[in-house]
């Protein structure tokens, strides 16, 4: 193992505040967290291909399929903790054994949300992208025939949030000391305390550079699909400005944009009361596992 080898892990859970985390953790001097925010790489072997959802064949080309091209990411750094934050790690959660392999001395962090609001909200990130051509019900009875269709992993809305197997796997890999769990609602309750909570757990101390609390990739109804596709989706604009303006700067911006153009739905009480039935028992496993209280999860 190499002096540049990845060390830091956020894993998921996607929609769950993991790209908020990614913002502000890479600010620090002694973080550095690769350009591609989710390379991936370590969770192919426990994935097939071609992905056969719409949209998946642009997912599946941002990924990183290559050794050499995976561990340039992080060539030439200096910095304490090297990172990526790859969400579908946790849901293909075998990943925590690559992980483990490749440097089993690595930090974890896991972000989790109550698994209805994830749904819902990954639900409308594919709606927002022009991927999803359903009604939430109708995706969710539609769910088990894309899972066997291989479709990729976001459109599992319900699968993705049974976390306990999930959570379980990287606290057996690599023990509670190094797996770090933060609730979403927290985060967004208290940014600035959840991120120095990060820092100790990493060794650094407290925060020394600026928090913001805007949201990175909410969801809702736009109310431009025009600034919503411009916006979210890869056009020559956007790649100009990669060369020319700060990622940080980029980042703030498109949340901004986003955060303003959004009117937020939502879900059908029936619709909610289902769900929360279908995790409760999962939820009451992962309060037991973490030793957190999580009631408000399977309230109806």
């Amino acid at each position: 193992m190499g002096t540049e080898t990845p060390n830091l892990f956020i894993v998921g859970a996607a929609k769950s505040a993991t790209t908020t985390i990614y913002i502000h953790l890479q600010k620090h001097e002694d973080i550095f967290f690769s350009e591609v925010k989710e390379p991936k790489y370590l969770s192919r072997p426990y994935k097939e291909f071609p992905m056969r959802g719409p949209g998946d064949d642009v997912s599946e080309k941002e990924e990183i399929s290559s050794k050499e091209v995976y561990f340039d990411l992080f060539s030439n750094r200096k910095e304490k903790y090297l990172g990526e934050a790859s969400v579908d790690y946790l849901y293909y959660y075998h990943t925590a054994k690559e992980i483990h392999n490749l440097n089993p001395k690595a930090k974890i962090i896991i972000c989790i949300r109550n698994p209805v609001d994830r749904a819902y909200s990954a639900y409308w990130h594919l709606k927002n992208d022009e991927r999803e051509a359903l009604s939430f019900e109708d995706a969710l009875k539609e769910e088990e025939n894309r899972i066997k269709n291989n479709y990729e992993f976001i459109w599992h809305y319900k699968n993705a949030g049974l976390y306990y197997e999930q959570v379980k796997a990287y606290i057996e890999t690599f023990g509670k000391e190094n797996v770090h769990i933060l609730m979403q609602e927290e985060i967004s309750q208290d940014i600035k305390g959840s991120i120095n909570n990060i820092l100790e757990f990493l060794g650094l101390g407290k925060i020394t550079f600026e928090i913001d609390n805007i949201k990175n990739n909410p969801s809702g109804i736009p109310k431009s699909k025009i600034i919503n596709k411009f916006v979210r989706n890869q056009n020559q604009f956007k790649n100009l400005l990669k060369f020319i303006v700060p990622k940080s700067f980029r980042q703030k911006v498109k949340a901004k944009i986003l955060s303003k153009n959004y009117t937020k739905t939502t879900m059908d009480q029936k619709i909610r009361s289902q769900l929360t039935r279908y995790y409760t028992d999962d939820i009451k496993e992962l309060e037991h596992l973490i030793n957190k209280d999580l009631s408000k999860w399977y309230q109806l």
